[in-house]
């Protein structure tokens, strides 16, 4: 999986800001009860993604670093975990990855 994730809160784009080429398979675990795997074609990067890069929502959300942005994006369903009857394998999706759980207030 490639993303772009930066690893600290700032404003300096081509300091912070780094392509990850990581390994992992996230295909090899299967997703859990009401969840779905996409293989995630196009992302993009909006204004609420620099926000949270520049550490505007600290305090109001819980932004853990390393951070992956990009949180639109659309693609296709590679797994499909148990009771999920909405979509299926193949389905093309798009979405807002807001992240489990990861913008609560802290």
């Amino acid at each position: 999986m490639k993303s772009i994730q930066y690893t600290e809160h700032g404003s300096d784009y081509d300091a912070m800001l780094q392509l990850v080429d990581d390994a992992s398979d996230a295909t090899s675990t299967p997703p859990p009860a009401g969840f779905a795997t996409v293989k995630i074609a196009v992302a993009s990067g909006n204004p609420i993604d620099f926000k949270v890069a520049q550490g505007a929502m600290k305090g109001a959300w819980d932004c853990p670093i390393p951070m992956v942005m990009g949180y639109d994006f659309s693609g296709s369903i590679v797994a499909i975990g148990a009771d999920s009857s909405s979509f299926k394998v193949g389905d093309d999706v798009f979405a807002v990855n807001w992240g489990q759980n990861q913008h609560k207030p802290t």
